[in-house]
């Protein structure tokens, strides 16, 4: 939503679109593509939103069971409390407040059924269009006014011919990895309604085995989920509650880390390929590791293991955490942080497993995999990791959650990276103290006369 914010505003100044004749086409319906929509018309720049589905999609929608909020995850940074998006007065045209998923995508819909009913410019939304493009996957160019064509065909089969200034392409993320080749198995994805964050049990009663396989955030999270049945917020603030030197010293580990992460982030921007990022994770990772060493040496220890042990979940499954690189990838800040100090209190509770990879998933007998997740939670499956290289003996696990990132590239355009790395502000201020922006003035030649 930020990086849709900072294009607008920064094509507007600059004359890429304009109150007159430059046009804003938008492909994709969801928060980002209504971010960049919503932030046009209120430049009064006229602007069309084409969705292929007949509602605009909100990802989030449909997850009731997981957290989100739009600054916790900017930690150690000190406004991480803040919970509301966004910061410093932004002119963020969707603004919304930490909650669960579905309910922050209710927010963004009254929103947008509050402006659809007020004064003011709105977008245009047609639904049920997609772009055609010729030759396909390639935008089109402009014409000798700058103005590009695009032709976007209806699901009725009509043809609409759109011109525009600039074409932004917001169709959403690529697929999320949830299974591996070979095997019928299919775990939840990231943002659909799961069970993880709640008491964990066998048909028979057991106390379930786990399985996490990723070392991204999707991972980090969940082991949090699990091992403690609550949000990374709820955590982190449970131990800050705690007071006294238990906040003190985690303070003095949040200000440590700031330098650390930054540094970090700076680096990963540099990095294009694994060979690049693994350096700067494992020395952000050991920096981390150094805080939580720290504070166990600390006369807040004995408080911090209390209060993580009060929140860790009786009894505790056994959980095994898995993932293919040497150190977590790039992730937020808090889920490493968080991550690392349960697995320091938890001790034998979590295994650690680096360079390791799922081979292979095979439903155990009684059960036979449907390709739906919900079919497969707590049923009993066995897995087979190679680790370090080496293939081990298959291991059950009731419980398998694959964090494998995302497939092929879901651009628009196929010459346009599609995850370009650069560093977003954690908020945006108004220019000269809530103005909108100004289009770029164009220039008199020299010596031109100019009338009175």
């Amino acid at each position: 939503m930020l990086r849709a914010y900072a294009f607008v505003t920064r094509a507007f100044q600059t004359g890429l679109i304009d109150t007159d004749k430059k046009s804003l086409l938008v492909v994709g319906g969801g928060s980002t593509g209504m971010t960049v929509a919503l932030t046009a018309a209120d430049l009064g720049v006229d602007t069309t939103v084409i969705e292929r589905r007949r509602d605009l999609v909100f990802r989030l929608a449909e997850c009731p069971t997981r957290d989100v909020d739009p600054t916790l995850y900017d930690w150690p940074a000190d406004h991480w409390r803040s919970g509301r998006f966004p910061i410093a007065g932004a002119t963020m045209p969707l603004p919304w407040d930490r909650g669960l998923a579905n309910d922050v995508a209710g927010q963004w819909r009254r929103e947008l059924a509050a402006r659809a009913t007020g004064k003011g410019s709105n977008p245009k939304v047609i639904r049920g269009a997609w772009p055609v493009l010729v030759p396909k996957g390639k935008p089109p160019a402009p014409d000798e006014d700058g103005l590009t064509w695009v032709t976007v065909e209806k699901d009725d089969g009509t043809n609409h011919r759109i011109p525009c200034g600039a074409l932004v392409s917001c169709v959403g993320w690529h697929e999320e990895i949830t299974g591996i080749e070979g095997s019928a198995f299919k775990g939840v994805p990231f943002w659909n309604e799961d069970r993880l964050q709640e008491p964990l049990r066998t048909e028979d009663g057991r106390v379930p085995s786990v399985l996490i396989s990723g070392g991204g955030d999707g991972a980090l999270q969940d082991l949090i989920r699990i091992a403690t049945n609550l949000s990374a917020r709820e955590v982190i603030e449970g131990l800050v509650a705690l007071g006294g030197e238990v906040a003190e010293h985690l303070e003095r580990c949040r200000n440590d880390l700031k330098y650390h992460e930054d540094v970090a982030q700076r680096a990963l921007t540099w990095g294009m390929e694994e060979r690049h990022d693994d350096p700067v994770l494992e020395r952000l990772e050991r920096a981390h590791e150094a805080a939580v060493a720290r504070l166990e040496g600390s006369p807040a220890w004995d408080g911090i293991q209390h209060g993580i042990r009060g929140m860790l979940v009786t009894p505790l499954p056994r959980i095994t955490l898995a993932h293919s690189r040497p150190a977590f990838t790039q992730c937020y800040a808090l889920n490493r942080f968080l991550a690392l100090l349960i697995l320091k209190v938890a001790g034998d509770g979590v295994t650690r497993l680096r360079k390791a990879r799922v081979d292979a998933v095979v439903a155990q007998e009684g059960h036979a995999c449907t390709g739906r997740p919900s079919d497969c939670h707590l049923k009993p499956h066995a897995v087979t990791l190679k680790v370090d290289g080496k293939v081990r003996d298959p291991e059950v696990f009731d419980v398998i959650v694959l964090r494998f990132g995302l497939d092929a590239d879901r651009s628009l355009f196929i010459d346009v990276p599609a995850r370009v790395r650069h560093l977003l502000p954690y908020f945006i201020e108004p220019d000269g103290q809530g103005s909108r922006p100004r289009p770029a003035k164009a220039r008199e030649p020299r010596g031109a006369k100019v009338e009175a």
